[in-house]
C-alpha cells in the first residue's frame, strides 16, 4: 500500500475520533439526561397549564408504566454482531 494512501486512510480515522473527544470535553458530568433541572421545571409547567400536554403526559406515562411490566426476553446465547442476528421466528 502507498504510504500516501496510508496516511490519507489514518488522517480519515482520525477526524471522527478528534472530534468525539472535544465533544466529550463539553459534555456535563453523569448523569447526562435530556432535560436539566429547569427543563424539568417547565415540562411540568407546561404539563399543568396546557391541556393537550397534560393528555398526552398521561397517556404515554401510562403506556411506560404498562411496558415496565413486561418481561424481557433475551436470546438463549450471547451476543454478536448485530447484522448476524436471524430472528427465529420472522427468519429476518
Amino acid at each position: 500500500m502507498n504510504l500516501t494512501v496510508l496516511r490519507r486512510i489514518l488522517w480519515m480515522l482520525t477526524i471522527p475520533l478528534i472530534m468525539t473527544m472535544s465533544t466529550l470535553a463539553e459534555l456535563p458530568p453523569h448523569p447526562r439526561l435530556l432535560l436539566n433541572s429547569k427543563g424539568i421545571e417547565e415540562l411540568k409547567s407546561r404539563i399543568a397549564t396546557a391541556p393537550f400536554a397534560k393528555k398526552y403526559w398521561e397517556a404515554m406515562k401510562k403506556r411506560v408504566d404498562a411496558s415496565l411490566e413486561d418481561k424481557i426476553d433475551l436470546p438463549p446465547r450471547g451476543g454478536n454482531w448485530w447484522h448476524w442476528y436471524i430472528c427465529p421466528k420472522h427468519a429476518a
